[in-house]
């Protein structure tokens, strides 16, 4: 298992990965489509013992580490708007990243 627990790694095409670590489980398989929106797994905690559950989500472009907030900032709700257990924020427009591109090529939009 390693350090990261149980993981899913995404490969989203042109160089660009993300993956989910500390899973309790996960619903998807090698090589499957994965769509927006799709659950690929359970929160859990597995690879550290010290913590409760929670993920760890990584972005990468061509190996390199990329923050993700510098790419999907306009769909991550702050604290406040969250305490009820949801919020209805209209993400804002954002400039197109290599991320974005790279999702854009792979559903056939430019």
């Amino acid at each position: 298992m390693g350090p990261r627990g149980l993981f899913v790694k995404i490969d989203h095409g042109d160089g660009v990965v993300s993956l989910y670590s500390h899973l309790a489980s996960y619903d998807v398989k090698v090589g499957d489509r994965v769509e927006a929106g799709q659950r690929v797994g359970e929160v859990g905690r597995s690879g550290i013992r010290d913590s409760g559950a929670h993920l760890h989500f990584g972005l990468f472009h061509d190996g390199k580490v990329l923050d993700p907030l510098d790419h999907l900032s306009a769909y991550v709700f702050p604290p406040e708007l969250t305490k009820r257990g949801h919020a209805e924020v209209t993400p804002m427009k954002r400039p197109r990243t290599a991320f974005s591109q790279a999702l854009r090529r792979r559903r056939g939009r430019r």
